[in-house]
Parts: structure tokens; C-alpha cells; sequence
């Protein structure tokens, strides 16, 4: 005897091909979610980072601009006369000024320059007297 062939022999071979694409458009679509909310988060955490920062840099420049209109040794430092020897050449003021401007504007307390292994100029937040042969190079 023969056996009638309706189609119901398909149906669980279909099921299990539906429900496996469905598994796979699910797994899919976590990976989707999961990549976009991520992205978000850092989005909005990097947002935050560059606005902490661009403060933070704005205060420093803000603190910088006011020590420089407050203190009379920084105007005294863009005087012409001075501005004119430092273009003749006169290599002592412009160590000077190099000097006192880098200390003015940068959290240091001593820079100096070095020529051929020697230090040839020297300058200190407080004037203090260093022996520079006693400091490193």
C-alpha cells in the first residue's frame, strides 16, 4: 500500500529552519544593541571628558592672563628697550627675558640654558643662588 503524500512530512523540517533563523536574527540583533548602547555610553562619557577639559584649560588660561596683568614684572618684561636689545643680539637680556618669561608662565621654579655642555644662564622663581656646577645635567 501506498502512502498518500499530503505535505505534513515538511512541516517539521520547516519549523526547525523558521526557528532557526529566528535564533539567529535574535543573536544578531543583541550583538546590534548591545554595539549601539556601548557607543552611546562613550559617546556621552567622552562628551563629558571634553567639557571637564575644555574648563579646566580655560581656568589655567584665565589664572595665566590674571597673574600677567596682575604682576608688574611680566608688563616690565615687554618693554621696547628691552624688546630692541634682545633683536640687536645682546644675548644676556635675552636669556634674561627668555628666563623670567618661562617662569612666569610655566610651574617652574628654575630654568636654565646649556651651551656646548655649560650652563650659561640661570634663572630661579625666588632668586635663589644655585651653584650650577652642582646641578645635574
Amino acid at each position: 500500500m501506498t502512502r498518500k503524500k499530503t505535505g505534513k512530512e515538511m512541516r517539521p523540517l520547516l519549523v526547525a529552519v523558521s526557528l532557526t533563523k529566528l535564533l539567529l536574527l535574535a543573536i544578531i540583533a543583541y550583538f546590534m544593541m548591545n554595539a549601539i548602547l556601548t557607543t552611546n555610553n562613550n559617546i556621552k562619557h567622552n562628551k563629558q571628558l571634553v567639557i571637564d577639559q575644555s574648563v579646566s584649560s580655560l581656568t589655567g588660561m584665565g589664572d595665566n592672563i590674571s597673574s600677567m596683568t596682575g604682576s608688574i614684572g611680566i608688563i616690565e618684561l615687554f618693554n621696547q628697550d628691552i624688546m630692541d636689545s634682545v633683536l640687536s643680539g645682546d644675548w644676556d637680556v635675552f636669556y634674561t627675558f627668555t628666563g623670567r618669561l618661562g617662569i612666569s608662565f610655566y610651574p617652574v621654579d628654575y630654568i636654565r640654558v646649556i651651551r656646548d655642555g655649560d650652563v650659561i644662564f640661570y634663572k630661579t622663581d625666588k632668586d635663589y643662588s644655585i651653584d650650577a656646577s652642582e646641578m645635574p645635567t
